[in-house]
């Protein structure tokens, strides 16, 4: 673990040198697409400045027509309202009128009308444009829409119903009586209905095909029906588009704005680049930075996530990043702590690590994860347990905390004693 420690290190560090390198002419070419962006804007901006004029031109006059029309409206509903056509409206006008009966009791009160009017007596024509009518509108225009004028019309006549003829007696036999009519009658209509049934089952014994037609003499437009629905549908095909809507801007100045777009994709592509080279070069020098033992022992761990499961939950360390728990039966993760730092004894610094600012605990503290790290031939999460509320223990193996046994240690300085 300790020859792979350095021999990461000295990757990570080499790594850093190339990014600097790549990252260096990734500024230069942003600086330059920064310049082409600038000078392909300006006359971008110089030729779009008469479109924007007229566009602002153009909504001031829809905006003129719109008060207007506003206006119109209010002086056509002032007229209406004003009975005596004295240019003042007065609260017995408003009083007269069924529109204004908020509370729909039948009558329009004095403090009804008085709302209307903005609790005067009276109100001028210029008042009402101002802010009279913004009030008065949506109920007088409720109810001019439920009013419907009597129609000129006449309505149309129902179609008169037409009497039977009387029943025709045999003139052979003019002594038939009613009753014996009706038995005859009667033993007509079985024997047709008889013939109908007969018809029908040969119609269903023969064979669906596409003869159907042939056989049975089917009027031209029954038996050229899918030949029609087809032309109805190249006709419908055929139909002319929509004209297409005129160009935005005039050729030129067409030119000078897909030039302008051009530049700046170019550039936010190499602003882009720059942003990913810094932020992965961070991460380097943060990497970098981490305290993986004294001789980098533990780096091989970084990377990694080891996984503990008990009866409810599925315990995960990724050691110098995070601990987390997840239920069993669940999806959702809860964060147990972020790396923060080795918290050994003096002597043995590397025996554990501590990861902190976790998820907090419901009326409680934020979670932590205590990470006791021992001597074993493989690195594995072997145990988690949780002595105190929302404070977590992991039992964690590592051959990187491994040393020789003393006799070992003895032996090879005795025998290196002899050599001298």
């Amino acid at each position: 673990m300790i020859e792979d420690g350095h021999k990461r290190k000295k990757e990570a560090e080499g790594k850093i040198e190339d990014l600097k390198k790549e990252k260096e002419e990734a500024d230069t070419l942003r600086t330059e697409k920064e310049d082409l962006k600038k000078a392909a804007e300006e006359p971008e901006k110089e030729a779009l400045e008469k479109y924007r004029a007229a566009e602002s031109e153009k909504k001031a006059q829809e905006q003129a027509q719109q008060k207007e029309k506003d206006e119109a409206e209010a002086r056509e509903a002032f007229a209406h309202l004003d009975n005596n056509g004295d240019g003042v409206l007065t609260k017995e006008e408003m009083m007269s009128r069924q529109t204004f009966d908020t509370n729909r009791d039948g009558q329009v009160s004095e403090e009804e009308a008085k709302f209307y009017l903005q609790q005067e007596d009276t109100m001028s024509l210029e008042t009402f444009i101002g802010t009279g009518w913004a009030m008065m509108r949506p109920v007088y225009l409720m109810d001019k829409r439920m009013f419907t004028p009597p129609s000129t019309t006449p309505p149309p006549q129902p179609e008169e119903e037409l009497t039977p003829p009387p029943p025709v007696f045999d003139e052979e036999d003019p002594y038939m009586t009613d009753g014996e009519l009706d038995d005859e009658e009667d033993e007509e209509r079985y024997e047709e209905e008889e013939e109908v049934e007969n018809f029908d089952s040969d119609v269903d014994s023969e064979d669906d095909g596409g003869d159907d037609a042939e056989d049975y003499d089917l009027p031209d437009e029954y038996a050229e029906g899918d030949s029609k629905e087809d032309d109805d549908e190249e006709d419908e095909g055929d139909a002319p588009k929509e004209e297409e809507e005129d160009p935005k801007y005039d050729e030129e100045t067409q030119k000078l704005v897909d030039a302008a777009n051009e530049a700046r994709e170019q550039f936010d592509e190499a602003d882009r680049r720059v942003r990913d080279l810094t932020r992965e070069l961070r991460t380097l020098e943060e990497t970098q930075g981490k305290d993986y033992g004294p001789e980098e022992e533990f780096r091989v761990l970084e990377g990694n996530c080891y996984d503990f499961t008990d009866r409810e939950y599925t315990y995960r360390l990724c050691p110098f990043d995070k601990a987390t728990q997840k239920p069993k039966s669940g999806h959702g993760e809860t964060r147990l702590g972020q790396w923060g730092e080795w918290t050994g004894p003096e002597g043995d610094k590397y025996s554990r690590m501590l990861y902190s600012n976790g998820q907090a605990c419901w009326n409680g503290p934020t979670r932590s994860a205590d990470v006791h790290i021992s001597c074993g031939t493989e690195n594995k999460l072997i145990g988690v347990s949780e002595p105190n509320r929302c404070e977590y223990v992991f039992l964690f193996s590592s051959p990187a905390v491994c040393t020789k046994p003393e006799e070992e240690l003895s032996e090879e300085t005795t025998h290196a004693h002899t050599e001298l």
